[in-house]
């Protein structure tokens, strides 16, 4: 489990310098200073998403632990239903307070030129924060059945292949500049998500499909 957990953290920063090469190539190190900004603020909007995540690691660990299977897709649901919820909520306020947001990152006189920037990536990048509910609670749901090489493999999917991906064929391809970097980040996110999502919702419905039939002694009764 630590293994893949700390190879999680390093694709993740594999992802960072994957982004940084596409940005540069469709854009200026002007791109860059966005990206590292937005994303910054990206952490912050997703980081209630981080508890979350922890206490479904518990919680579907204990739940596996004792075999009850069938427990384990109440605790995805409502854990992913509160996820969305939130951060619902944090995007809509991204969306609307982003100039200002921007305002805060750039007051000094040499990055005020890319106030605008910022606030255009917050205005897309915003899309993917109730979805990355899905696909982080998902993971969290691995880990704590003991599946951490799975979690692992939805993150290099999500992170390494589908968000560079989609960044690089919206920006080059489609001519959408560093926009589409933007767009493409928020495709990738998305349907890394989703995918996350579809596999354990289906890992878990394995699970109770073979969940075995307990005879347990409850006041002289069987």
């Amino acid at each position: 489990m630590g293994l893949p957990s700390a190879m999680q953290q390093l694709s993740m920063a594999f992802t960072m310098v994957i982004m940084n090469l596409v940005i540069i190539a469709v854009s200026n190190t002007d791109g860059v200073a966005v990206y590292a900004v937005g994303w910054r603020v990206v952490m912050i909007a997703i980081a209630p998403l981080v508890g979350i995540g922890t206490a479904v690691m518990t919680v579907s660990g204990f739940v596996y632990g004792e075999r009850s299977y069938k427990k384990l897709m109440p605790v995805l649901f409502y854990a992913t239903k509160v996820g969305i919820l939130i951060e619902t909520g944090i995007a809509i306020f991204t969306f609307f307070l982003a100039p200002y947001i921007a305002a805060v990152f750039t007051q000094a006189e040499s990055a005020a030129h890319i106030t605008q920037d910022i606030t255009n990536f917050l205005k897309i990048a915003f899309l993917f924060y109730p979805t990355t509910a899905m696909g982080l609670l998902s993971s969290s749901l691995f880990q704590g059945t003991g599946k951490g090489t799975s979690s692992l493999i939805a993150t290099i999917v999500r992170s390494l292949i589908l968000t560079p991906l989609f960044a690089f064929l919206f920006s080059y391809y489609l001519g959408m500049g560093l926009t589409g970097v933007w767009w493409g980040l928020v495709f990738g996110n998305v349907l890394g998500s989703l995918m996350t999502f579809g596999w354990v919702y289906l890992y878990v419905r394995k699970l109770q499909a073979h969940t075995p039939e307990k005879l347990s002694l409850v006041h002289g009764e069987t």
